[in-house]
Formats: structure tokens, sequence, C-alpha cells
């Protein structure tokens, strides 16, 4: 004779993980659009920065001069760079008219 008592208990644990992964599948397929985004946002970000030391390899510059060889708007740029500073990316150096010069960490060590 079958235990109708351990039958009962199988099937709502199963009708649990089945809603569960319903969910979360659900929950992925509408996020998916905003992780797309999130990922094309960072690439744009990356290559922002590769620009902005492109530029800084050849030695100090101040925000105006970045902007203007990256064609950047310079509040960009100056957002940029401040994370970049933040980091120890960059690194800030002498005035040049009345701008900060800054440059790459690592060259500032040589």
């Amino acid at each position: 004779m079958v235990d109708q008592d351990a039958t009962k208990k199988v099937r709502p644990d199963k009708e649990k993980s089945r809603l569960k992964a319903q969910l979360l599948k659900r929950l992925r397929e509408e996020r998916s659009a905003s992780v797309e985004h999130a990922q094309a946002l960072v690439k744009e970000q990356n290559a922002i920065r590769r620009q902005i030391r492109k530029v800084l390899k050849s030695g100090p510059k101040t925000i105006p001069q970045i902007a203007q060889e990256t064609g950047l708007p310079s509040a960009q740029v100056l957002w940029y760079v401040a994370a970049m500073k933040r980091y120890n990316i960059v690194v800030e150096g002498e005035m040049e008219d009345e701008y900060y010069t800054y440059q790459l960490a690592q060259e500032a060590k040589k």
C-alpha cells in the first residue's frame, strides 16, 4: 500500500520548484534588455577611458587639451579624469595657464 501522506508532501515541493523556475525565467527575460544596455554602457565607458589614456601617453595634458584631442566634451573628460585620478590611473601635475595637467600614473613614476 502506498503512503498517501508521502505523495502529498512531494507534490507541493515540486510545484514550488516549478513556480520558482518560471519566475526566474520571466525575470531573466524582463531584465535581458537592461543587462544588454548595461553591457553596452560599460563598453562605451571603457572605450572613452582608452581614448584618454592614449592621449595621455604622449605626456601631461589639461582637460581642454584632452577634450580637443579626443573630441569629447570637456565636462565628460573631467568626469572620467576625476574617476581615473581616484583609482590612481592618472595623477594631477603642474598648473598650465588656469588648468592642472594630468598624466598617467605609470608615466609619472618614471
